[in-house]
């Protein structure tokens, strides 16, 4: 293990997740001080503190070990694309509206610049809200030569690697969708920047890691089965699904 890399990544993911080093070790069941020495670089967390570390700061156990660097996805713009007639983005998913959980997922790729193809109802709703105070750019004409993260179905995704994941199909150079066992996710990564994801070719799978939890929400029992969950998850654990104002101060977007 690379110690020094290790201590860097904890503290950049910490940060990002919104942990003081207090609240961290409280969750993890050890001291602050221990929390401390792992990020300056004195000793590095017990092998089998790893697993809960990952899940609770949003990644998996490949990045905090190999990686340092603060991914920069400045590059890529996205495309949110809504194909239903009928669908209404203003939909509640518990305690916040559909459309909160799609863009969290660009945000959580670092992707600020999103073009949403929709309907007149969706673009009505989308235009009374100022998505500005979240670091967002929201437009409705697609213009394009860069690389874009493509969603083309509503949907809730949530795990501890979904971040990593992400920025592992923008790294690749090539088109990527994401898969989970035998659901292919409405997400893909388009290095060729066109503008009809029906169009692409090539395409690699990245397979999600075991935990994920997925659900389309195509209907009223699966956005009952959404709202369920969110609403479990988020009375059991300090964590807020898809929170766009907490995933702003935590990724400092609007610092850019």
């Amino acid at each position: 293990m690379v110690l020094n890399n290790i201590n860097k990544t904890i503290k950049q993911l910490r940060i990002e997740a919104g942990y003081t080093q207090r609240e961290l070790a409280e969750i993890l069941c050890v001291s602050d001080k221990a929390v401390s020495k792992w990020e300056n670089g004195k000793c590095y967390p017990d092998i089998s503190i790893l697993p809960k570390l990952s899940n609770v700061l949003n990644t998996d156990l490949d990045y905090i070990v190999t990686s340092s660097d603060e991914y920069n996805g400045s590059k890529w713009r996205g495309l949110l694309v809504i194909e239903d007639k009928n669908l209404k983005l203003d939909k509640k998913i518990y305690d916040k509206p559909m459309i909160d959980y799609l863009l969290s997922y660009f945000m959580l790729a670092n992707i600020t610049d999103i073009t949403i193809k929709t309907n007149k109802y969706n673009e009505k709703f989308l235009s009374k809200n100022n998505y500005n105070k979240y670091g967002l750019k929201i437009r409705f004409a697609f213009k394009s030569f860069r690389p874009v993260m493509v969603i083309y179905e509503p949907f809730l995704l949530f795990g501890s690697n979904l971040t990593r994941s992400f920025h592992f199909c923008m790294d690749s150079n090539c088109n990527m969708q994401l898969k989970l066992e035998n659901s292919l996710i409405p997400i893909c990564f388009n290095s060729d920047g066109i503008e009809n994801y029906r169009d692409l070719k090539d395409i690699k799978f990245k397979e999600l890691f075991r935990g994920m939890v997925y659900i389309p929400l195509k209907n009223s029992s699966k956005i009952k089965e959404a709202s369920d969950f969110v609403r479990v998850y988020q009375n059991n654990h300090k964590y807020k699904i898809s929170d766009l104002k907490e995933i702003a101060n935590n990724r400092m977007l609007l610092k850019r």
